[in-house]
């Protein structure tokens, strides 16, 4: 019987060369790198809050440090995407901090803005050309440029220019393209 044993498994194996069906046809290669590809369910991961206030310090070095509700764990494991969502009793962690940071780069001016003449159109686009790409990691769309913008000019005629960076600054770190 052992030696049956022995002898099915070694025709098991041989018979065993890698790949379940068929190769797939030419254009249909799943190699898993497609963001597109509706196979791939998408994955949501949130900054803990070291990993943020890491951010936070190399957008603006010297900004004060957020306390942020830690996520949740499953035997273990941390930042699970399924379990990353931000309940009502947490998100008004997420908007003081984004308030605090927002309001120490606009007292900050032009360093934190990384530009000559704080509150300028030309201080603005030189902020947009910088800080939302760093943030989100990857560049801007034009419809995104133009709507972070817009948040600056909407804002700016009533509030005033530190006002109105402070809003634009808000405006990316509660981003979920940030988060």
């Amino acid at each position: 019987m052992r030696y049956l044993t022995t002898i099915f498994g070694a025709i098991t194996l041989a018979g065993c060369v890698g790949s379940i069906g068929e190769k797939p046809d030419g254009d249909d290669v799943f190699d898993g790198t497609d963001p597109s590809d509706p196979r791939l369910e998408a994955r949501v991961w949130r900054l803990t809050p070291t990993q943020y206030n890491t951010e936070v310090q190399r957008f603006f070095p010297g900004a004060p440090a957020v306390n942020l509700p830690e996520g949740s764990s499953e035997y273990g494991i941390t930042n699970i995407s399924s379990a990353a969502r931000i309940d009502l009793g947490n998100a008004s962690q997420f908007i003081d901090a984004a308030r605090s940071i927002g309001t120490w780069a606009s007292e900050q001016g032009a360093s934190a803005a990384r530009c000559d003449t704080f509150g300028t159109p030309a201080c603005i686009d030189t902020f947009l050309g910088w800080f939302p790409e760093a943030a989100y990691r990857r560049p801007l769309t034009d419809a995104e440029k133009t709507e972070l913008r817009s948040v600056y000019d909407d804002t700016v005629g009533t509030y005033g220019e530190a006002w109105a960076f402070s809003a634009l600054v808000r405006t990316v770190l509660l981003s979920p393209q940030f988060l």
